[in-house]
């Protein structure tokens, strides 16, 4: 049973994640016309201004001459032709709007976790931040216990981090627990949620180092927003994390 709950899981956020690459991939390409629309109107329209000069000096010369040139009907008719192209690009322009607000409309739908009272979203996930002090193995109790599927915070990208660090920046958080422990094996730092090896690392110049034989869990500085092995009996901030 356990095995066929993770397959489904497995499959679940595949298809988050796939869905979610359709998504951009449709908005890049969206973006991308309406790059070359805009450009191509702003190409117009500079033609078209020298044009219009250049009719209102053909016109002029007509009315002196009492002549009709035939340069002058044809650059009427090249203007005539762009003004309605324009036409046609402002109003695909108008469209093209419309399909952006709706591919934006459908990820944020797609995205929206409905993150409860006090808890901060970003992207599929749901945050909370906590100035309590703990150690680590109290901070890990209490994420655990937060909500249905919590843990202790797990940066798994350097996005995701950005993110966090002008979260932790915000409300001043000196030291921070992170999910990451060597406890069992030393040196060999694994998430605390599932016991793999990280994909994802950002450890300050140095670390970890171990200081003392005694540091087994990590710590994620505000200076420099890296990341140290510190003492577990350390107190220290906290970021519970919900979410695939």
């Amino acid at each position: 049973m356990d095995s066929i709950k993770h397959c489904i899981a497995g499959l679940v956020i595949a298809f988050v994640f796939g869905a979610a690459y359709v998504f951009e991939a449709r908005l890049s390409d969206i973006y991308k016309d309406v790059k070359r629309r805009n450009e191509e109107l702003s190409t117009i329209r500079l033609k078209n201004k020298d044009l219009k000069t250049k009719v209102g000096t053909l016109e002029e010369l007509c009315k002196a001459t009492g002549t009709e040139a035939k340069e002058f009907v044809t650059e009427k008719k090249t203007i005539e032709k762009l003004n309605k192209r324009v036409e046609v690009l402002e109003s695909s322009l108008d469209n093209v709007e419309k399909r952006v607000q709706m591919s934006d409309q459908k990820a944020f739908d797609f995205r929206a976790t409905n993150c409860e009272k006090g808890w901060v979203q970003f992207e599929e996930n749901c945050y909370l931040f906590l100035s309590l002090e703990n150690n680590f193995k109290d901070a890990v109790d209490y994420c655990n216990k937060a909500a249905a599927g919590t843990r202790l915070l797990e940066i798994k990208s350097s996005h995701v981090e950005k993110w966090i660090d002008l979260q932790l920046t915000i409300r001043g958080f000196q030291y921070t627990w992170i999910g990451l422990t060597d406890i069992l094996n030393q040196g060999s730092f694994v998430l605390i949620s599932t016991g793999s090896k990280p994909t994802y690392t950002n450890w300050h110049k140095n670390e970890p180092n171990n200081s003392g034989n005694v540091e087994h869990c990590v710590e994620k500085w505000n200076t420099g927003l890296k990341w140290n092995d510190k003492r577990c009996d350390t107190r220290r901030s906290f970021v519970c994390e919900m979410g695939p």
